[in-house]
Formats: C-alpha cells, sequence, structure tokens
C-alpha cells in the first residue's frame, strides 16, 4: 500500500492521517474488530465500431485481405486468434490487423478484443467476426 494516499484503487485501505483510532464506542469486554473497506472496481466495457467483415473466398484466392478493428475500452486492448483459427490462415497482430491469408476457405473465425484488468476496472471482452463466403 501506498501509505501517503487517503484513497487509491492500488491500496488494499484507506488512510487518514493525523486522526488516532477512536475505540470510545466500544464498550468494556468487547472486542473490537477491525472491517477495513477496499475499493471495488468498476466494469468496464470493450466498443467495437464494427462487429465483423466479411471477405468473399474467391478474393481470397488470388491475394490474402487485411482489416483493422476498431475498437475501445478504458484500459489497454489485447487481440487474440485460437490457434486453430491461426492454422485456418486468420491472424491478428497487437493493434488490432486482421490479416486473412490467400485460400482461407469459407467459415466464420473469431476474433477475441480483451480489455485488461486494473485496479480500477474489470477485465472486459468482445467478439470480432471474420466471415468468410463462398
Amino acid at each position: 500500500d501506498d501509505t501517503n494516499m487517503h484513497f487509491s484503487t492500488q491500496n488494499n485501505f484507506y488512510y487518514c492521517w493525523g486522526q488516532p483510532l477512536d475505540l470510545s464506542l466500544v464498550a468494556d469486554g468487547q472486542t473490537y474488530q477491525e472491517q477495513p473497506a477496499k475499493a471495488t472496481p468498476k466494469s468496464q466495457k470493450v466498443t467495437l465500431k464494427a462487429s465483423k467483415k466479411t471477405f468473399k473466398a474467391k478474393a481470397l484466392k488470388k491475394a490474402k485481405k487485411t482489416v483493422q478493428i476498431k475498437a475501445s475500452a478504458k484500459t489497454k486492448l489485447s487481440y487474440s486468434v485460437a490457434s486453430k483459427v491461426k492454422k485456418a490462415g486468420v491472424s491478428v497482430n497487437a493493434k488490432g490487423k486482421v490479416t486473412v491469408k490467400k485460400g482461407t476457405k469459407a467459415g466464420t473465425y473469431k476474433v477475441a478484443v480483451k480489455a485488461a484488468k486494473t485496479g480500477a476496472y474489470k477485465a472486459a471482452s468482445a467478439t470480432f467476426k471474420v466471415i468468410v463466403k463462398k
């Protein structure tokens, strides 16, 4: 904990400097039990400008295609695809640029977009779909 801060989402406790602990309300013979307050992270949402992109398989016979995922959240975003999606020919880089390889077969491929958990925010996620039509 950073005891120089009254409140921080990174701390486990609130701090009140210059104020001694007052136990005058505890009756003689009672045991004092401390129950400190803790900051609760806020929820957040991953917002996608578009939730899917469709390509024609015919166009992918000639060349690879790319699409940039436009997403936002309160915390840092990361992007990933399952290994079977990667094997099928769809990949994504750290900045959210999706590449669909030449010759990728028809199907729907999912890209996970995740917002990181921090002291102030809970983790969140959304799914971007790449659709390859016959």
